[in-house]
């Protein structure tokens, strides 16, 4: 199936280099809003341009701050022109301007996010309510998270206070900014019709965790095999999703 693309950037403030996008599909009045997860990119969203785009939706992806084409940009700056980092007081400002710019656009809007964008996701919008949701191993306690890497490292939360930056277990660093943040602002809200698809060896936010989410907030909650990565061409995948888009 050949993909009409079109890429490039979406900002509200001119002489910044804006959130890199790339849109998939041919023209529409419905688009669904694709969020990569960790170590992710935007390009990834083909893999689902043949299922979305076939039932008449266009796709519409973005970087987050540190991956793809932002990833060692020294010129992805905010306005104050610090380095942007994937931090949510980073991320949530983003990802409202990206809403804006699809709400000139389109009458119906969908979304579709992986892992840790799942709750990014949520945090940004989560007094909106949309056409749907679908939910790829995701993320729906980051406090979990970030506590399970604590452990992992020996490191309580008085030591993290302390410090404010210490390393994890994998190398990569523990701020105590992002788990104050987490612990005090969990998802409370959540409006927006969602299925979610996860794996039964998902090590990263355990079944248990998904499912308190799921029933919380009237979620569908489809499981497959496998761990907390799921490829967008896996084949059980790619029919959940022809399957919840009907």
């Amino acid at each position: 199936m050949n993909i009409k693309t079109e890429t490039f950037r979406i900002t509200d403030f001119p002489g910044l280099p804006g959130i890199p996008a790339v849109l998939y599909g041919e023209s529409s009045d419905k688009v669904y809003l694709y969020l990569h997860g960790k170590h992710g990119r935007k390009e990834e969203a083909l893999s689902l341009a043949p299922v979305l785009c076939e039932a008449g939706w266009q796709i519409l992806a973005v970087d987050l701050p540190e991956h793809g084409e932002r990833c060692g940009d020294p010129n992805d700056l905010t306005v104050s022109g610090a380095k942007k980092e994937c931090y949510p007081w980073v991320v949530i400002p983003e990802w409202q301007d990206v809403m804006r710019w699809l709400r000139k656009r389109y009458d119906r809007i969908a979304l579709c996010a992986v892992s840790m964008s799942a709750w990014f996701l949520m945090r940004t919008f989560r007094d909106d309510r949309f056409d749907s949701c679908l939910f790829i191993s995701p993320i729906v306690d980051m406090r979990l998270v970030i506590e399970d890497k604590m452990r992992a490292a020996g490191i309580t939360a008085s030591d993290l206070g302390w410090k404010q930056f210490l390393p994890g277990a994998d190398g990569e660093m523990i701020v105590w900014d992002y788990y104050a943040y987490a612990s005090y602002q969990p998802i409370n809200r959540w409006d927006t019709p969602t299925e979610i698809l996860c794996a039964d060896g998902d090590a990263l936010q355990p079944y248990d965790t998904v499912k308190k989410f799921a029933d919380r907030f009237r979620c569908g909650v489809t499981v497959i095999p496998g761990e907390h990565f799921i490829p967008l061409d896996t084949p059980a995948l790619q029919d959940w999703v022809r399957e919840k888009i009907q």
